[in-house]
């Protein structure tokens, strides 16, 4: 939750000092830190002999991130732009790049839905063994 507002700081509001960006951009990257625990999450919650796979699964689903949201990002910025070029670049509005980046807090707290609804604490304890014993 502190990584959505963070972030939505970040995008929305104008003329931050430079100081209180560095806290943001700190706890951005704080509260990102969290997805490392996706892979103690995923050793309880599967076998030894289903463990590797269901690793790489989460690596591909993080890199997957970036292959989708990029081009994303600019096609929300295209459907923003409205048409200045200068030195042959095209020059994006505020507001676009608020559009587009839009789905960066979007995410957060999407994650924070499923982290409190969804996952439940297992106290290191491998769940997949108390499914499996009759």
């Amino acid at each position: 939750l502190s990584g959505a507002i963070a972030m939505t700081i970040v995008i929305f509001v104008a003329n931050i000092p430079t100081g209180v960006l560095y806290l943001l951009m700190f706890a951005i990257g704080f509260a990102s830190s969290g997805q490392t625990l996706s892979f103690a999450l995923i050793k309880d919650n599967n076998s030894p002999y289903t463990n590797s796979a269901a690793n790489g699964f989460s690596n591909m689903a993080i890199v997957a991130g970036g292959l989708l949201f990029q081009p994303l990002v600019g096609r929300i910025l295209d459907m923003h732009w409205q048409g200045l070029i200068r030195a042959g670049v095209h020059v994006y509005s505020l507001h676009g790049y608020q559009m587009a980046l839009l789905m960066l807090p979007i995410c957060y707290f999407i994650a924070v839905l499923i982290g409190v609804f969804f996952i439940k604490e297992t106290r290191c304890i491998a769940v997949w063994q108390e499914q499996n014993i009759g």
